[in-house]
C-alpha cells in the first residue's frame, strides 16, 4: 500500500509498505513456526485478537555510518502469549531511512508515524473486518 508523506520541499513522498493482512495470510500458510503461533492464539483466546505495532531504530552494518539508520515498524498479536518473545513472531512491513525522515518529512518522525497509521486503521480490512488464515486445520478469521 502507499503512504503519503508531507515533504518539506513541498509535495509529498509515495512510501511504499507491505499489506499486513496479505503478509499475516503468507506468513500463516507458508511458516510451520507462525501456524503454531496463531494455532495458541486460536486455542487460548476469542477473537478479536490485539494488534502490537512496534517501531526500532537500527544502523546495519557500521554503527559509525549514521546516514545507514533505519525506522522498521513491526507487527505482532498479543495473544502468541509467550510465543511473541519469539523474533519469529514479528513481522517487519514497513522500513524507512532515519536521515530521510528528520530532513525531508514535514513533521518529522510524529508526520511519519500518523501517515502510517492512518491507512492502517481507516483504509484496510484487517482492523475492521479481520482477514482470513490457513493454520493447517481450518481457515479462520
Amino acid at each position: 500500500m502507499t503512504v503519503q508523506l508531507p515533504l518539506t520541499a513541498g509535495g509529498t513522498f509515495d512510501w511504499k509498505v507491505l499489506n499486513l493482512g496479505a503478509l499475516i495470510q503468507y506468513y500463516a500458510s507458508n511458516s510451520d513456526m507462525y501456524r503454531t503461533f496463531l494455532r495458541h492464539a486460536f486455542s487460548n483466546y476469542t477473537p478479536p485478537f490485539s494488534a502490537i505495532i512496534h517501531e526500532d531504530e537500527v544502523t546495519p552494518g557500521n554503527m559509525v555510518m549514521q546516514r545507514r539508520k533505519v525506522h522498521g515498524w513491526y507487527f505482532s498479536i498479543e495473544e502468541f502469549g509467550p510465543y511473541i518473545r519469539s523474533e519469529s513472531s514479528w513481522i517487519q512491513f514497513a522500513s524507512l531511512q532515519s536521515d530521510f525522515v528528520s530532513s525531508h518529512v514535514l513533521g518529522g518522525f510524529s508526520a511519519v508515524v500518523a501517515a502510517l497509521h492512518r491507512p492502517l486503521v481507516f483504509e484496510t480490512q484487517l482492523f475492521t473486518a479481520g482477514i482470513a488464515v490457513d493454520i493447517g486445520e481450518e481457515n479462520r478469521l
